[in-house]
């Protein structure tokens, strides 16, 4: 398991899990298919892509696809 800490700006600190992904496009596409609200739309980083979604029951969650 891997962990790590970011500064973000915002009213409060919150935790953000992220979930590793072979594809973040298609995660992010079937998880909104499935109903869920996308918060951050696939992007690229440095290390990787990743994309965040929720849904009304739950919290958010990233989606992680690193470069090989």
């Amino acid at each position: 398991m891997e962990a790590g800490v970011v500064e973000a700006d915002g009213d409060h600190a919150f935790w953000l899990p992220y979930v590793e992904v072979s594809d973040v496009d298609a995660a992010t596409e079937e998880a909104s298919r499935l109903g869920a609200t996308v918060l951050l739309a696939p992007r690229e980083g440095p290390a990787g892509w990743r994309a965040v979604v929720a849904t009304q029951d739950s919290g958010p969650v990233a989606f992680w696809q690193p470069k090989r």
